[in-house]
């Protein structure tokens, strides 16, 4: 006897159920990189070495969707780090985020996959290098099986993508760090393996390049932000510099400058500037001309704008 073969209802390729759109980080220069920002319904990762700012821009999309869609937040702490005045200070009404810490790695896919049922707008993990896996917990100290952690994600991402693509408006986000290869000659690994990569639709890698410095103090360090992988707009391999100040986090009128100079309508040769005809000596002092002279950073944001 022929089995049956079921019907699928096959949707045309400009059908607007493929569409999506995006969440922004409302950073100039990286949301233009990744054409708007990260894609919706899909899954994002923010990978870097430690005290990058990865939270910090995981938090910035946060505050984009509270601010604009009046949407809460579902965050994954399972790195047991969430600071409400540290979010506060980025910027996140913190009433609307829904934290949950879990215990081991299982807790933290249920909780993404029930997110994800109740429709969440955005969902963070933090961070896959934190997660535990239950086998693991059960066991003695010395007991350290290698390549637990990649097996478990890649047995249990595939579902999570499953429930995306099912979804109506889920978008998820995971945090991940960067460790040092084994050999000087290879490349940086991420935790977990590469499953992550796989399911992943668009990855950004985050490194530290160069301080900021007053009087010889570290006031903030530049964000090296690289596109790396992408399935969903942009160039991979193209990367933007943040600058990312300790106290304050990120400046627009220094995000500015970072785009001018991208687009040449600021020069620099060494240690100068150049707008129109202005020669500024140093960086620092590039935002304090800009400071001082409104009209100018208003024509300078109006050439930013064509």
């Amino acid at each position: 006897m022929t089995k049956k073969i079921k019907t699928i209802n096959f949707i045309r390729g400009d059908s607007k159920e493929l569409e999506f759109g995006r969440i922004p980080f409302n950073i100039k220069i990286l949301d233009d990189m990744i054409t708007g920002g990260i894609p919706r319904k899909h899954f994002t990762i923010i990978s870097g070495m430690p005290s990058v700012g990865k939270t910090y821009l995981a938090y910035k999309l946060a505050k984009s969707v509270i601010n604009k869609d009046k949407e809460k937040v579902y965050w994954i702490d399972a790195e047991d780090s969430h600071q409400p005045s540290w979010a506060e200070q980025c910027g996140v009404d913190t009433t609307m985020l829904q934290v949950f810490q879990p215990t081991h790695a299982e807790e933290a896919y249920e909780a993404i996959r029930s997110a994800i049922h109740d429709n969440a707008s955005l969902i963070v993990l933090d961070s896959i290098a934190s997660l535990v896996p239950t086998a693991m917990l059960e066991q003695d100290f010395e007991y350290n099986p290698i390549g637990l952690l990649a097996r478990s994600l890649s047995a249990n991402l595939p579902k999570i993508a499953a429930d995306l693509r099912e979804s109506s408006n889920s978008t998820l986000v995971a945090i991940n760090q960067l460790r040092s290869a084994i050999s000087q000659y290879a490349p940086d690994t991420l935790v977990g393996g590469r499953a992550q990569s796989y399911q992943a639709h668009l990855m950004l890698e985050l490194r530290k390049e160069g301080y900021m410095t007053v009087d010889k103090e570290r006031q903030g360090h530049y964000i090296r932000t690289k596109l790396t992988k992408t399935k969903v707009g942009g160039k991979t391999d193209s990367s933007v510099l943040i600058p990312f100040h300790y106290e304050g986090g990120i400046d627009d009128v220094e995000i500015s400058i970072e785009a001018a100079l991208k687009k040449k309508i600021i020069q620099n040769s060494g240690a100068w500037y150049y707008y129109q005809d202005n020669k500024i000596q140093g960086r620092i002092k590039v935002k304090d001309f800009f400071d001082d002279n409104p009209e100018l950073y208003k024509e300078l944001e109006i050439e930013l704008a064509t």
